[in-house]
């Protein structure tokens, strides 16, 4: 799914994944049953996002939803093309100064499309595209037509 960034929360992961890579390791690594979702956002509700990842209380809170197996919040993880700059506080995608009042097409999943946990990237249902195939399964997939571990 291609957009103007890619937004993941490290709680749908409950550790880091090693060789062998199996449908097992999949599954206990990656527990929740979450699609990948493309929708739009407006650039100040991804600052809100941002700030509130940047929360350790907030971000270490246990969670679960529909979907969701995992135990924490987890802070966001962003796609290559984002960078976060702490003194000053700024954002750029693809190195221009993220808009606020832009609108930006985002891929992350249906967990947080929901708003179940960073509740300013919420958006309906309708206004959502869905991949048919769960996170952990394109892993699988992609994972095994790639040698990406050394």
């Amino acid at each position: 799914m291609s957009g103007d960034l890619a937004i993941m929360h490290n709680g749908i992961a409950n550790n880091s994944l090693t060789k062998p890579i199996s449908r097992l390791t999949l599954l206990d690594t990656i527990p929740s049953k979450l699609n990948p979702t493309k929708y739009k956002v407006k650039g100040s509700d991804i600052l809100k996002a941002v700030i509130l990842s940047q929360d350790q209380a907030y971000i270490r809170r246990p969670t679960s939803g529909p979907g969701f197996r995992g135990t924490i919040i987890g802070d966001l993880s962003f796609s290559s093309n984002v960078k976060i700059q702490e003194d000053p506080f700024k954002v750029t995608i693809d190195n221009k100064e993220l808009d606020p009042e832009k609108e930006y097409t985002i891929v992350s999943h249906d967990y947080i499309q929901r708003g179940s946990i960073y509740p300013s990237l919420k958006t309906e249902n309708k206004n959502a595209t869905w991949h048919k195939l769960f996170i952990r399964d394109l892993m699988e997939k992609y994972l095994n037509n790639q040698d990406i571990f050394s």
